[in-house]
């Protein structure tokens, strides 16, 4: 699993160009935000050890599956799973819920912005690994936050 050292390196896998365009304005030099399509992640055998965090779009076809199969790679970082809708008559909340069932270490719903997102992962790397290395980071996208 990469390890988070002058920068927060998050790999999106989701095909919301919103998501991106948000991931891109937040503009921080200590986080960089790279994409893949589902499909590209899918067809690798990799596990993104290069990346901190791993951040999936599961309101698509075959979504929860992917997380599923990412979580179960081994050397694989965390991985978010995020949705903005629900399908087959399931709740947003029931979607999230199955994210996490399948692995996913932490589910949110969309719309999300840039700094949420990067504050969410920051936390969920402060929890699993008890480094406070990115609290500095992690304060001033907070005080962005409060503008």
């Amino acid at each position: 699993m990469g390890k988070v050292d002058d920068q927060l390196r998050i790999l999106i896998v989701d095909d919301d160009d919103l998501l991106m365009s948000e991931a891109e304005a937040l503009g921080h030099p200590a986080i960089r935000f790279s994409s893949l399509s589902p499909g590209q992640v899918s067809a690798s055998r990799g596990a993104f050890g290069d990346r901190d965090v791993v951040i999936v779009g599961v309101d698509t076809s075959g979504g929860l599956d992917l997380v599923a199969d990412l979580c179960a790679r081994s050397g694989m970082p965390p991985v978010i799973a995020l949705a903005g809708r629900a399908s087959h008559g399931k709740s947003l909340e029931h979607v999230l819920l199955l994210a996490e069932l399948r692995g996913a270490a932490l589910s949110l719903p969309k719309p999300i912005d840039g700094i949420e997102l990067a504050l969410a992962a920051i936390d969920l790397l402060r929890a699993r690994t008890g480094s406070t290395q990115m609290a500095g980071v992690a304060k001033d996208l907070e005080r962005r936050l409060e503008y």
